[in-house]
């Protein structure tokens, strides 16, 4: 059925609410604060929409869609702004159309949306009329976010305005400016980019970028509250965070005096000798500097007390993190939590000596978006410098990107020492020997050889926190090199017969055996880089990749880090920054349950840069330092063995 509908001008005292309208029935009190916004907009910039009316007995129009705005304007006739012969723009229904009929029509008619631009306009005469953004918002029925957002189009110098409501540039182009709210440096980048053809929303931001701090950014945050202290020149925002501190050269000072009080805090923590802050570092320039790092030490009863209660908590926070009815806000103060119990802990079971205290320092810098603090430093002209791989990676370890729990650290040990026995299945030749080496060498004292092999001989202790949840990769594959060893001799009766026995077996056997017994005896331990120990030398050439016995599990490894962390080795690590932006606005859950995913079976849409980077990833401390020996070496002793 098509609607005609009149356009017409009514008398506002000629108009009544419409006995079928929708509110008719409801209480004629409107929240005060709501009437009022929409009194105040149409009195700013007119009423927008007409009301839907039609005519009733008696000389009145009834109003069937339109009650709130019809009580606007009674508002504003009671605040004397307009008066009650006012005419009122309506759209008029005729007399004999069915009241119900008109009133479904009334409801659904569609209202053309308004241009982003044009909303601004709006908001902005409302905002000069002393409407708050929350009042604005609740008068039109959307959100204060989207108030603000439009409102921040002030922002935005209006030349710039207009060339957006003209459409010569973009609507995307034209909020980049709003990223500065100085309308001279606007102009000025507007003008030197389109010269240069660059005229698009990254390359404003990244001008703007250079113009000064926001008040958001991790710098700003740090300064902010001094640099506003010392008078320094801010460009305000609508939103008092998106504000920019425009003095450059006051930010890097203040910064430089936050970074040196940090370091002076971490120097009087520890009780280091010295404290410096630099912007950021020269790692060429590092290179030149030593390292100290705290010595294991023995916790004293009070100690080992509040270390097995650290544990009990840690676990119960691992468990918690798995749990799919965590939030974000309980999830982040679980991962707070853990961080600040894993240092508890670290601190509780290590400590510098006295003599590296005397020597060492702190460097606090800057990096990425926070204050990152190096300890142990030991400047070339006060000790030797260390240059060792094991120097390097905990530099890399210490720069605040990723470290790990004493439990994990401890799991990742026992996975790692599983993997090395597997390994060292592989070579049954190189087996003999060290274990025949060891024997020697302990018996005769003449050489040192390794305290890795706990050779007396004993199954080495292997306690994991998730057993249930780590890779069965090595276990399997031991299971399976026992289930091929030739057993027979433990069952010929007395042990000096069960020893003749095994004296009958070929030398590939008892190779094999002996490669089966010592892999059981390897200790719990991540790689150290130490030179000087037989075992840790021969580490590579025993396991030249860690990856052909392990794989980091989501249960085991990927469900105990932070879900930050997790993103950082997504898109630093594995070249995936795609993955790492849908995963950090989510789950952790859903982040661990994508990383077990992908280290299971990497997937087939993967590039082969991406795909070479899951296959050979492992966290730090589980690859072995020392150097592969030629892999012939490895052949040619088993052949030897069958030869025999």
């Amino acid at each position: 059925m098509s609607i005609t509908l009149t356009q017409t001008e009514i008398p506002l005292a000629k108009l009544t609410v419409h006995p079928q309208n929708v509110r008719a029935k409801t209480s004629d009190t409107e929240p005060e604060s709501d009437i009022m916004g929409l009194a105040t907009s149409i009195k700013a910039i007119g009423l927008i929409n007409p009301l839907t009316v039609q005519k009733l007995d008696g000389g009145k129009w009834g109003v069937l869609a339109g009650k709130r705005r019809l009580a606007a304007l009674g508002a504003l006739v009671d605040a004397k702004a307009i008066k009650k012969s006012v005419k009122v723009s309506c759209n008029e229904l005729p007399e004999n159309f069915d009241a119900t009929t008109a009133l479904s029509f009334a409801e659904n008619d569609t209202v053309r949306q308004m241009s982003p631009i044009d909303e601004f306009d709006a908001f902005a005469k409302m905002i000069d009329e002393g409407m708050a953004p929350d009042a604005i918002a609740l008068a039109i029925g959307q959100t204060e976010a989207r108030v603000k957002e439009r409102l921040r189009y002030s922002l935005v110098a209006p030349a710039l305005r207009e060339a957006a409501r003209a459409k010569e540039i973009t609507l995307d182009v034209m909020k980049a400016f709003a990223n500065h709210p100085d309308h001279t440096v606007q102009i000025e980048v507007y003008e030197a980019l389109s010269e240069t053809g660059q005229l698009q929303s990254w390359a404003i931001r990244e001008k703007l970028r250079n113009r000064g701090v926001k008040v958001s950014d991790g710098i700003g945050q740090l300064v902010s509250a001094t640099y506003q202290e010392r008078g320094g020149e801010v460009s305000g925002d609508l939103i008092p965070e998106h504000s920019v501190l425009n003095d450059n050269a006051m930010v890097e000072e203040i910064l430089l005096e936050k970074l040196q009080e940090a370091a002076e805090a971490e120097r009087a923590k520890h009780g280091f000798a010295w404290a410096d802050a630099q912007r950021s570092l020269d790692w060429q320039e590092m290179q030149a500097f030593g390292r100290v790092y705290p010595q294991e030490v023995e916790p004293d009863e009070a100690s080992q007390k509040r270390l097995d209660a650290i544990i009990e908590r840690l676990n119960a926070i691992e468990e918690l993190q798995q749990s799919e009815e965590i939030d974000h806000e309980t999830s982040y103060a679980l991962d707070d939590e853990w961080e600040a119990l894993s240092e508890e802990a670290a601190a509780l079971q290590e400590a510098y000596t006295e003599d590296d205290l005397k020597r060492a320092g702190v460097i606090a810098h800057w990096q990425g978006s926070r204050v990152t603090i190096t300890v142990g430093l030991v400047r070339p002209e006060d000790g030797e410098a260390a240059t060792d791989a094991s120097s390097k990676a905990t530099d890399a370890a210490n720069s605040g990107e990723l470290t790990y729990s004493a439990s994990l650290k401890s799991d990742l040990a026992v996975e790692r020492a599983i993997a090395l026995g597997a390994a060292l299945c592989t070579d049954h030749g190189l087996a003999d020997d060290l274990l025949k080496y060891k024997t020697i060498t302990d018996v005769l004292g003449r050489v040192p050889c390794t305290h890795q092999l706990s050779v007396s001989a004993s199954v080495a202790e292997r306690p994991h926190a998730k057993p249930e949840g780590m890779d069965q990769s090595a276990i399997n594959a031991m299971e399976d090199f026992k289930s091929k060893l030739d057993l027979r001799f433990l069952e010929a009766g007395s042990p000096h017969a069960c020893f003749e026995a095994f004296r009958e077996l070929k030398p590939a056997m008892k190779a094999k055996l002996v490669a089966y017994a010592l892999a059981q005896t390897i200790r719990p331990g991540l790689a150290s880089g130490r030179t000087g120990d037989v075992f840790n030398d021969l580490e590579a050439t025993i396991m030249p990749n860690i990856r052909d016995f392990w794989r980091p599990t989501g249960e085991a490894f990927f469900g105990r880090l932070k879900l930050d962390w997790l993103v950082s080795i997504l898109k630093d690590d594995l070249g995936m920054p795609d993955e790492a932006v849908n995963l950090a606005g989510g789950r952790k859950a859903a982040a661990v349950e994508f990383m077990e995913r992908l280290f299971a079976e990497p997937y087939a849409t993967l590039t082969e840069d991406q795909f070479a980077a899951v296959a050979t990833w492992a966290p730090e401390g589980m690859q072995a330092h020392g150097t592969a020996a030629d892999q012939d070496t490895a052949e040619e002793s088993e052949q030897a063995i069958a030869a025999e």
